[in-house]
């Protein structure tokens, strides 16, 4: 009964609310949800006795070779992506600092801590959590976070924002089972988000990017 019920809430939460945000158009309102889901998740997990209080930071795992790896792995992510936007996307290359500077700073600035982390909250410290139990094993779990992650951004209404999250969320997910620290996934969730909306993709994701 209570595995049922996980499932249900899941369907609900990561895939039933995508579709009715989708369905009435309601991007414009997407951060407040984001915050709003955040916290109910944030406020659930400062409460759960089973729930490691510390992966919600553990700024000890912020150092030298965690952040040399994942500076590594996103040198050869952010090439492909750059390499992939110029060619594909040359008219979008670099559009968004050159057009709108301020608006590009504001966002590289405020973005890790008003759309990374709370998205973090959910999609990796709440979901594998909370729906541990459904999942017969962490690689199974692992892909149903990334998929829910990758549908979440359904409400952009392009694949490219789907997929590009899915894949990323496999990569923050697998940063997240390995070191269990919130801080060191949103460095790496931001920075790939930060190059996105650099280097002309982030209009998949925001509309005031283009």
């Amino acid at each position: 009964m209570k595995k049922l019920y996980l499932l249900t809430e899941l369907f609900a939460l990561f895939i039933l609310l995508p579709l009715v945000l989708l369905y009435f158009h309601i991007i414009k309102f997407f951060l407040p949800v984001l915050w709003v889901f955040s916290y109910i998740c944030y406020n659930y997990l400062k409460h759960d006795k089973d729930f490691d209080k510390k992966n919600l930071s553990r700024k000890e795992a912020v150092n030298t070779k965690n952040l040399l790896q994942i500076f590594m792995i996103f040198a050869v992510g952010a090439a492909l992506l750059g390499i992939c936007t110029y060619y594909f996307e040359h008219g979008k290359w670099l559009s968004f600092p050159r057009t709108a500077p301020v608006l590009w700073a504001a966002i590289m600035i405020l973005y890790p801590l008003l759309s990374v982390y709370p998205q973090e909250i959910i999609y990796r410290a709440f979901f594998f959590h909370r729906y541990k139990r459904i999942f017969n094993s962490e690689r199974i779990s692992l892909f149903a976070s990334a998929a829910a992650f990758g549908f979440a951004h359904i409400i952009f209404s392009n694949y490219i924002a789907v997929t590009l999250s899915a894949v990323g969320g496999i990569l923050f997910g697998q940063n997240y089972r390995k070191n269990k620290s919130l801080a060191l996934v949103s460095i790496e969730h931001a920075l790939y988000g930060c190059w996105i909306f650099t280097i002309g993709l982030g209009w998949y994701f925001f509309h005031g990017a283009r």
